[in-house]
């Protein structure tokens, strides 16, 4: 508790965690509270998306309603999110395994790597979330499958749980089919079956009735999200997309040790894709030449743990899969599923310090100490990381200069805007006094309407998005239009504004800019961001 209330001050006070390139996916999990609260929108999932269970933003307009909205009350759901983790980790190794492997995993997860914290602390749509469902229907599921608790409670408690946890996060449902594998073919007993099915249809029928409404948008979605994931650029879409997207995926492959290291709070390498990381977090704080060396320690202690789940071979063959094999397929699965995105992966170290505390619990004396010795030793290399993380500060000034732009449009009577990106966090932080439609991931697309009916407009970008497609687009249209405008330079972005003739920026306009076959110059596609949000 302590630890996380640190960090939550620190992100209060200054913002502090390479994270932050992510401020726009935290902005509007807070306008979604906003709008809930004042009655304006129910979303079913995050804004400008058809997956993602809005539960967040409901949690936090639940306490913007007590509180009123602000940056700090928001991040308090994923704190308190974070708080819960670590008990139902606690409840699912001590029903699972024992009081020792417990505590041992506890304070593993409480003492977790810099990545998997920040994302357990900040309000992304839900990721915290997820891992922390994860674990209860794991409890649940470990009752039902192998104490065979078949009340009525217990199976709806699963079924409900699951149901949730499937709308929140659909990578739940890779972890469902395991347990669906499990009670299908490893038992013979079906009492309350129907009760858990029942319940998982009430858990998510949010879910289902939206793709009744809207037909099968979340599979569709998610099926070609799952084959692109914006690896293939937009101007290389043919006919061939599902083909090229299977190749980029088998491209992925080599980073996804990488990717998973960063879960693992593994220092990111050059080689690893950029994946938002400032130039300042990959190059790391004074610590991290020091970690580069020593991460193939804690990789041991948790390859170790996760070869001691193995299927074990009996007088009679295999042996039925039990608790610690299940773990084993848990974390096979978490990898082969989420690779391409370490986020995908959050689940992963939970699922090994559950892996490690078992081993070491189970382990004679004498090997026992020096397992012990390396967990001690991952809890060491974990907090490094945070201090490493702490000498990084560029997303600090990011908020800075955020406001100052706020503070400048609204000195130069400016307030609706479009922008190369996504400057949602900036729109709450005004209380939507200042707009941003942004080209790209437009998520809340009401905000078009109001920046094309302004008489006065702006467009912002910075540096580091002028590459982007879109950006390049709009610029190209622009001249193509004999329009002329003002520049400014505002910290870290760029103006444009005083638009001559204001009536050429036209919705058809933007949407020809945001066109995803609209075709870029050479070298734009390199800008082309790794993976969707």
């Amino acid at each position: 508790v302590l630890m996380r209330t640190t960090m939550l001050l620190d992100y209060a006070l200054v913002d502090g965690g390479e994270v932050d390139v992510y401020l726009a996916d935290e902005g509007v999990v807070g306008l979604m509270a906003r709008h809930i609260v004042e009655g304006r929108s129910l979303p079913v999932f995050f804004y400008g998306q058809d997956y993602l269970g809005a539960l967040e933003a409901y949690c936090v307009a639940a306490l913007f309603a007590v509180f009123g909205p602000g940056l700090e009350t928001l991040r308090l759901v994923p704190y308190l999110f974070s708080l819960a983790l670590l008990v139902v980790v606690y409840r699912f190794t001590y029903c699972a395994y024992s009081v020792a492997a417990a505590r041992w995993a506890t304070a593993m997860v409480a003492v977790a790597p810099m990545y998997f914290m920040q994302w357990n602390l900040k309000a992304r749509g839900g990721f915290v979330e997820h891992v922390v469902l994860l674990f209860v229907v794991m409890v649940f599921f470990w009752r039902f499958y192998l104490e065979h608790d078949r009340r009525f409670t217990t199976a709806a408690a699963f079924g409900l749980s699951a149901g949730l946890a499937l709308w929140v996060n659909q990578l739940a449902l890779s972890y469902l089919l395991v347990f669906a594998a499990m009670l299908a073919f490893a038992t013979r007993d079906r009492r309350s079956i129907g009760i858990a099915l029942a319940g998982l249809v009430a858990g998510s029928s949010l879910l289902l009735a939206y793709n009744v409404v809207h037909p099968l948008a979340t599979v569709r979605a998610l099926s070609r999200k799952a084959i692109v994931l914006n690896r293939v650029p937009v101007q290389e879409r043919g006919e061939d997309w599902a083909l090229r997207g299977v190749g980029k995926r088998v491209e992925a492959v080599p980073q996804g040790v990488g990717k998973l290291g960063l879960v693992f709070g593994v220092p990111p390498s050059d080689a690893l894709e950029r994946l938002g990381l400032s130039e300042e977090a990959r190059t790391g704080g004074p610590l991290t030449p020091l970690r580069r060396k020593l991460w193939p320690i804690p990789a041991l202690v948790f390859g170790l743990a996760w070869f001691s789940c193995r299927p074990r071979r009996g007088a009679d063959g295999l042996e039925p899969a039990g608790s610690s094999v299940i773990l084993g397929i848990l974390m096979l699965v978490t990898i082969g599923v989420g690779y391409v995105s370490p986020r995908y992966m959050l689940p992963a170290y939970p699922l090994a310090a559950v892996m490690a505390a078992v081993l070491l619990a189970r382990l004679p004396a004498r090997r026992r100490g020096l397992l012990a010795a390396g967990v001690v030793f991952v809890m060491g290399f974990n907090v490094a990381g945070w201090a490493d993380a702490a000498a990084v500060r560029a997303a600090a000034q990011e908020r800075i200069d955020g406001v100052r732009l706020i503070e400048h449009l609204q000195a130069a009577g400016i307030t609706r805007c479009y922008s190369a990106g996504p400057l949602y966090h900036l729109v709450f932080i005004s209380e939507e006094r200042v707009v941003f439609a942004p080209l790209q991931k437009n998520r809340y697309p009401a905000y078009d309407k109001e920046v094309e009916r302004a008489e006065s407009i702006c467009y912002v970008f910075r540096e580091d998005q002028s590459l982007k497609r879109q950006h390049v687009a709009l610029l190209g249209l622009l001249e193509k239009s004999g329009v002329t405008y003002q520049t400014d330079r505002v910290g870290g972005y760029n103006v444009f504004s005083s638009f001559s003739p204001r009536t050429a920026i036209t919705p058809e306009l933007i949407a020809r800019a945001r066109e995803p076959r609209t075709r870029a110059p050479a070298g734009a596609a390199a800008a082309e961001p790794g993976e969707g949000g």
